[in-house]
């Protein structure tokens, strides 16, 4: 697991990164060691549980992903919001 990502679940609420992609991880190798992945760019994390309580909400989520999250890589639960 990513470092970036084994930290932000350990908060409480949880956070979601909400942007893991190829350019935001960065792979670090030494030599006679096993590589290591680093999750970069949090500048889309937020808490990992949402709660919506009106049309209103998930209109605002859907658009804040748009803004916010690289669509090739964004959740599919962020592109249309029950």
């Amino acid at each position: 697991m990513c470092e970036g990502l084994k930290h932000m679940h350990s908060f409480d609420p949880p956070y979601a990164h909400n942007d893991v992609k190829p350019g935001n991880v960065l792979i670090t190798r030494r030599k006679g060691q096993a590589p290591v992945a680093t999750l970069m760019d949090f500048r889309s994390a937020r808490p990992a549980r949402k709660q919506i309580r009106s049309h209103s909400e998930v209109l605002q989520l859907q658009e804040w992903a748009a803004e916010h999250c690289s669509a090739p890589y964004r959740a599919p639960e962020l592109w249309l919001c029950p």
